[in-house]
């Protein structure tokens, strides 16, 4: 009986002492603290008086740029940060006894309502232009209007493109809530031009006028010194064309030339010249010599002169052509460019225009 009485005694107290173990298992949780420096991302200066907060607890940063939170319980914790003129700060820590957790606040990023319209000089809007702004796209509608809102502010560049116009691209300082952009863009055009007016000049005969040789020659050598002139008239472009890329494009007819370009100047000239009277002895001055780019690929010779036409077609320069020469070389390789006179007409010279009006 005195057994029996034991096991009911024992069988009672676990029923009654369980909710009570139970609920010291729940509620005996450990606190610990997190402390630590809040700086400015960009420049790492410390910040005062940022109101940093976790659980219930909250403190604002000391002189020194620290905050110091008792009393949070271990584990992951959410961790806030707020200051005047930052973005608020939110992340998760773990929190184990005394945890170190630095913070660093960006600098809050307004927004701005960006818009504009996209046109074309004398045309009017252009609709269908797609306009990229660090990513975000919009096309143009019938107006040509566009608008992006809610851009931050420090968002880099915008950018407008349509086929057959030249793109368009402007970097951005966006400071007010409205930013107004308005873009003009330029139709693209090509045109390939034959020359008006073409002749050699040689050192060793300085009188002599050569401007009807069907030939152009391009040589420098300790005994000879051969150049050229070459004029193009550009009046049939738009009054408001701008030079794209621009190429003098040359036919050499001398076969012995090799395979590789020789260094070649370009400059222009001053002073108009008549092709059947110019001589070495009367040429033109010349101004803005600078060695091009050129590609040889036999037997075209192609010269670089986008800056010269587009000096001309801005008004910077009145056009008088172009001078082409070369430098000494003892070893110099002679290039005989057909000339307008040449019988072969398509090997006659051409200035090939791309431009944007």
């Amino acid at each position: 009986m005195t057994d029996r009485r034991w096991r009911l005694t024992a069988i009672w107290l676990i029923i009654a002492l369980t909710p009570f173990f139970a609920t010291c298992a729940l509620t005996n949780n450990e606190t610990g603290a997190i402390y630590g420096y809040v700086r400015d991302s960009q420049t790492q200066q410390i910040m005062v008086g940022v109101v940093v907060e976790c659980e219930a607890a909250w403190v604002e940063t000391g002189t020194d740029g620290s905050y110091y939170l008792d009393g949070i319980t271990e584990g992951w914790r959410s961790i806030h940060a707020e200051a005047t003129g930052y973005g608020d700060y939110s992340d998760a820590v773990s929190v184990s006894g005394q945890t170190r957790y630095d913070i660093e606040m960006d600098v809050a990023v307004g927004v701005s309502h960006v818009f504009g319209v996209v046109s074309r000089p004398g045309q009017g809007p252009i609709e269908g232009a797609l306009v990229d702004l660090d990513g975000r796209t919009k096309t143009t509608g019938a107006d040509g209007s566009y608008e992006f809102w809610n851009v931050p502010r420090d968002s880099e560049t915008l950018t407008v493109t349509l086929d057959g116009y030249r793109s368009y691209t402007t970097p951005l300082y966006l400071d007010e809530d409205d930013e107004e952009i308005d873009v003009t863009l330029l139709l693209l055009g090509s045109v390939t031009l034959d020359a008006i007016a073409d002749a050699t000049v040689r050192q060793d005969i300085p009188d002599t006028p050569l401007g009807m040789w069907p030939t152009l020659d391009l040589f420098y050598s300790p005994s000879w010194h051969f150049r050229f002139l070459v004029c193009f008239d550009l009046t049939v472009l738009p009054t408001t064309a701008v030079a794209e890329a621009c190429t003098l494009h040359l036919t050499n007819t001398w076969d012995a030339s090799g395979e590789d370009a020789i260094p070649t100047l370009v400059a222009r000239n001053t002073e108009t010249w008549e092709e059947m009277e110019v001589t070495w002895g009367n040429a033109p001055f010349i101004e803005g010599a600078s060695y091009a780019t050129t590609l040889f690929t036999p037997p075209v010779y192609d010269i670089e002169v986008t800056g010269f036409v587009d000096d001309w077609l801005s008004g910077y320069a009145v056009n008088h052509g172009l001078t082409i020469d070369t430098s000494e070389d003892p070893t110099a390789t002679r290039f005989s460019f057909a000339s307008r006179e040449h019988e072969e007409t398509e090997w006659r010279p051409k200035l090939v225009v791309h431009y944007a009006y």
